[in-house]
């Protein structure tokens, strides 16, 4: 049988997947009403009293009104749910199917809005709401509005309509305001909490009537926190002042203030907001300069690369570095694949709901791009992959990737071997990992110093896995007793270490969409939601680690999607960005900055830095764009839905006077672009800095040369470079405010 033939039938999917994230979840709240001697049959290693401890965290509650907001995932019926569709068709054929279908949704939904005041025969409530739903979320928004009206009058008016009609239509103007305003008059203020100045909208009627909604809703509902937050949000965007409006107890510790300059660098698109996705920052041309990629998450957005050229501008190059038929890019992030000096691409698709076509993109070394997936033997299975982690597992000197996957049953996530000829094998089984399911994320980092790189795999719905290199061989799975399972609900993950002890600890953000439980810890009203909090693993050094989250500052609740991690105030302390990336269109509330400190603690920035967007954050990056010497960050800002896009910012850091130390390291018997070599910096006071080489978080990817902060350091007394191969390299008496390229001596 063919493998098409072989694939489930289109409907089948499509059934499939709308139900595997509220299963896990219900599955979940099972297990923690009685039933934990299931995970034993599922995963050996894993003892039914852990089990019942860890999903006990799931309140029922909690997890019914998480399987609601999956419900904004759906774009099932927007996109191909087969992947035997995907088979022998370009992407262009792809987009082009993709745009035919939603304008068949489009129409539907209107025939079914068109009857919403017509007596007897008009639709009932929900099925109205449904239709308004579609509409908004194709960027029909005034047709939304027009039905959503239509239904909420033809049932008393927003006081006595049914509340899911109202809010709806709330949501909907709320949208409208956001389009109008921050997009359509967009400033460098737009959207960017707490709302002032240029964030006042220009046209204010959509946010005059959804603030009048949810004025309406309060006092129907006052018991509900969103509602509250929501109405205060339409009154700033009026240029209104509420003394009733909820104000957040944190974020407000001093920083210097950074600034968008995304419109003056050239990465403004007025007529071509983006949906979210991942982004790179890193040289590709061999200029010595930054460049940037940035994706879209909808398979008819094609990926722009911009032409950095070093003074903090760019320049779009698309069309010249073979990327305008490159549509759709859930994640991105780079390596040198073929270790010939020049960093390679690899544009990860599918993501939440639906399968794509994964693409592995070789440079020229001048930032000219081809496709050689099916060359590299990477262009099958077709599965809803989720991200992409490089490392070199067997220690060969050929950069290695793991692909995570999300939906079971059919899929697992894949270990690929880079066989060193241009191809890559498969070899999941046969280094002793499982079939791993609904993998959100991954990362690779020594966390026992034993000389190779372990696995840490973060799971979107349950526990989360590290898996022991046993030299490059086979890899053992260690997550109990190592003590970072949790949290559940993951996204984000990495290694770095984050209290400067020479050891990597591990860093794991929650995706947590429940506004109430995010606006409770944000306006400090409730103490964190302990099944949305994040998770601050701190490595002992015994193959153990502990939980450091609280009392770290860094507890609390984000619907983290995007983050990253970089020295803004090159203080020597790795400071932590988090975006919210909630696909439910209501779902805003500020992106948000946490300052390292010292000793595994943070405090929160957020305000203070000025970078507490409202847009939804996915692809974060550090890196010094306009080579001042200190680092700047780009977040690429856009929801999930074709209705809720936006431009990028770039937030430009103008220092504060601290040295610093750029390093571009360059292997030779370990991979070319040195991923995964570990740099320890001894200050003349004593202090050691301790960083890791890789591209950071898994939405955005930094620069692998590496920015160290040195604070009022203005030398480095001793540098070691652990490189992958295991030579070590030592350097002493180095100057600050250098940028220096170490090679691996042979």
């Amino acid at each position: 049988m063919s493998t098409e033939d072989s694939s489930p039938p289109r409907r089948l999917r499509i059934r499939r997947l709308r139900c595997c994230g509220a299963l896990a979840l219900l599955g979940a709240v099972a297990l923690a009403w009685g039933y934990p001697l299931l995970i034993p049959l599922l995963n050996p290693s894993t003892h039914p009293w852990r089990a019942k401890k860890l999903f006990t965290e799931i309140a029922p509650r909690r997890a019914w009104r998480f399987a609601g907001y999956l419900d904004e995932f759906l774009l099932y019926d927007l996109v191909e749910a087969d992947p035997a569709e995907h088979r022998g068709r370009s992407l262009a054929e792809l987009r082009e199917r993709v745009l035919a279908r939603q304008e068949a949704l489009r129409r539907k939904a209107l025939a079914v809005a068109e009857r919403a005041g017509s007596g007897d025969d008009a639709p009932d409530a929900e099925a109205l709401r449904r239709a308004a739903r579609t509409l908004l979320r194709l960027g029909a928004i005034d047709e939304a509005r027009t039905a959503l009206r239509a239904a909420v009058e033809a049932r008393g008016g927003p006081e006595r309509a049914p509340r899911a009609l109202v809010q709806a239509l709330a949501e909907t103007s709320l949208r409208a305001a956001e389009t109008r305003n921050c997009v359509g008059h967009h400033s460098p203020e737009s959207c960017l909490y707490p709302l002032r100045g240029r964030a006042v909208h220009v046209e204010p009627g959509p946010a005059n009537e959804a603030l009048s909604l949810y004025e309406v809703l309060l006092r129907r509902f006052p018991q509900e926190r969103p509602y509250r937050w929501l109405r205060a949000l339409c009154a700033q965007v009026l240029g209104r002042a509420d003394p009733a409006s909820p104000v957040p107890a944190r974020g407000r510790a001093p920083f210097v203030r950074l600034e968008d300059v995304a419109q003056a660098a050239g990465l403004f698109r007025p007529t071509a907001p983006r949906a979210g996705a991942g982004a790179i920052l890193d040289d590709f041309d061999g200029d010595g300069h930054l460049d940037l990629i940035l994706g879209s998450y909808l398979p008819d957005d094609p990926l722009l690369y911009y032409r950095g050229r070093g003074d903090g501008t760019f320049e779009e190059r698309s069309e010249e570095a073979g990327l305008a038929g490159e549509l759709g890019a859930f994640r991105l992030n780079q390596a040198d694949v073929d270790n010939d000096g020049d960093l390679d691409v690899f544009v990860v698709r599918g993501g939440w709901v639906f399968p794509g076509r994964n693409t592995l993109l070789l440079n020229d070394g001048h930032g000219r791009f081809r496709d050689a997936t099916a060359e590299a033997g990477l262009a099958e299975p077709i599965e809803q992959s989720m991200a992409g982690a490089w490392g070199d597992y067997d220690g060969d000197g050929w950069i290695d990737l793991f692909v995570c996957n999300l939906a079971p049953p059919f899929e697992r996530s894949r270990l690929y071997r880079n066989q060193g000829d241009g191809t890559f094998a498969e070899v999941t089984e046969s280094v002793g990992l499982p079939p791993l399911l609904l993998c959100s994320s991954a990362c690779w980092g020594d966390y026992d110093d034993d000389g190779d790189v372990d696995l840490y795999v973060s799971v979107a719905f349950g526990q989360n896995y590290l898996f022991r290199n046993e030299g490059g061989e086979r890899f053992l799975d260690v997550t109990w007793e190592a003590g970072v399972a949790r949290p559940l609900t993951s996204f984000p993950a990495w290694f770095f270490d984050a209290d400067d002890d020479g050891r990597l600890d591990i860093f794991c953000g929650t995706f947590w969409p429940l506004l109430d439980d995010e606006l409770a810890n944000l306006l400090s009203e409730a103490p964190p939601a302990e099944v949305g909090l994040l998770r601050l693993h701190r490595n002992q050094g015994n193959g153990r680690f502990v939980d450091a989250t609280h009392g770290s500052g860094l507890d609390v609740v984000v619907s983290t999607m995007g983050a990253g991690f970089g020295d803004l105030d090159s203080d020597g302390r790795l400071d932590i960005h988090l975006g919210t990336g909630s696909p439910y269109l209501a779902h805003l509330v500020p992106n948000r900055l946490f300052r390292g400190v010292g000793a595994a603690r943070f405090e929160e920035v957020t305000f203070s830095a000025g970078v507490g967007h409202l847009q939804k954050g996915h692809g974060t990056c550090f890196g010094d764009v306009d080579e001042d010497g200190d680092v700047d960050l780009l977040v690429n800002l856009g929801g999930a839905v074709p209705v809720d896009r936006f431009q990028p910012a770039l937030f430009r850091n103008p220092g504060q006077g601290n040295h610093w130390l750029e390093l571009r390291l360059e292997g030779t018997r370990s991979n070319r672009a040195a991923i995964g070599a570990r740099v320890f910096a001894t200050l003349p006071d004593g202090r050691r800095l301790h960083r890791q080489v890789s591209s950071g978080g898994p939405f955005g990817a930094s620069p692998l040369r590496l920015h160290l902060g040195l604070g009022s350091a203005e030398r480095v007394a001793r540098l070691e470079v652990r490189w992958p191969s295991g030579t070590r390299q030592v350097l002493e008496d180095l100057p600050a405010d250098r940028r220096l390229t170490l090679r691996e001596p042979r």
